[in-house]
């Protein structure tokens, strides 16, 4: 069975969250590429405002509105490992995130992870300090 017939396909999202084109028609992400935009979509989604399902989302944003405090980033690891946990592709005993920056001007880190049915890992860094980035690598 192909990626794209057991991972999907939707309408890609670029990394401002705004719909690809090409041309006149919808761009669309396939497979292993679906599963990341899906997963950055709800890390990027502020937990609790899609009115049909209030635990989808991550708390992520709140960093980016609010600055950052001590208190605040000793928790950000475990907001993003929360969040992917609630992605149900994803192995929850498989994420490991890796810090590379972490202060009061910002956090910047590197998450990795097993899906079913995909022998490699996925990775993803996330990065947050005035704006919110998520991407993969």
């Amino acid at each position: 069975m192909s990626d794209s017939v057991f991972y999907g396909t939707d309408i890609m999202i670029d990394d401002d969250m705004k719909i690809g084109f090409a041309g006149n028609d919808f761009k669309l992400a396939s497979g292993i590429e679906r599963v990341l935009q899906a997963i950055k979509k709800r890390l990027k989604t502020p937990k609790g405002s899609l009115f049909y399902d209030l635990t989808y989302g991550s708390e992520l944003y709140k960093f980016v509105q609010t600055g950052f405090t001590k208190e605040k980033l000793s928790y950000f690891e475990s907001m993003i490992k929360d969040c992917l946990k609630n992605e149900p592709l994803i192995k929850s005993d498989s994420i490991t995130i890796s810090t590379v920056k972490k202060d009061i001007t910002g956090f910047y880190c590197r998450v990795s992870f097993g899906i079913y049915n995909y022998d490699n890992d996925l990775n993803l860094v996330i990065s947050a300090d005035k704006v919110l980035k998520i991407w993969s690598e």
